[in-house]
This record gives C-alpha cells, sequence and structure tokens, in this order.
C-alpha cells in the first residue's frame, strides 16, 4: 500500500509543482495582511483564496509534525530569503 502511495504523491507532485508554489514577497505580504485582518497575525500557510501554497508528501501519517518539517525543503529553505522577509 505504501507503494502505491508513494507512486500516487510522486505522480501529482510532478503535474502539480506549477500549482502548488511558494508565494513571492508582494504575495505574502498579501495573505499576511489578509490573515492578520482575522485575527492572525503573521500567518502564510496557505492564500487567502484557501489554496494551498506547500505541501510534503514523504513521511507516514504517524510520523510528527516537526520531524516531518525537518525533513521537508520547507525546512532547509527556512533562513533563506526565498521563504520570509526579514523582520
Amino acid at each position: 500500500m505504501v507503494n502505491y502511495t508513494n507512486r500516487v504523491m510522486i505522480a501529482l507532485e510532478s503535474c502539480m509543482r506549477h500549482e502548488i508554489a511558494w508565494p513571492d514577497r508582494q504575495g505574502r505580504a498579501s495573505i499576511v495582511e489578509h490573515f492578520a485582518a482575522l485575527g492572525f497575525p503573521d500567518c502564510v500557510i496557505c492564500d487567502q483564496h484557501k489554496r494551498v501554497i506547500y505541501f510534503f508528501a514523504e513521511m507516514l501519517g504517524s510520523c510528527h509534525d516537526l520531524t516531518c518539517l525537518r525533513r521537508s525543503g520547507l525546512w532547509r529553505r527556512l533562513d533563506s530569503a526565498q521563504l520570509f522577509d526579514r523582520g
């Protein structure tokens, strides 16, 4: 079962690379402004239209969230300007 799940996730990821993407500086600012108005300051999880902007599906469901985050590409780029602006 895991093998089939992995194959499906790899296929979906290759088809959706252009659909699911981390926003640029202007896009992040717009998302942060939207969620701040709703009481969630500095939040960038999905965009204001409820579209997912990042996913990582290489770990089993029983894995802790922080373990998944640390093994994701997002964690490896966390300090870079690609993801967050200083301040």
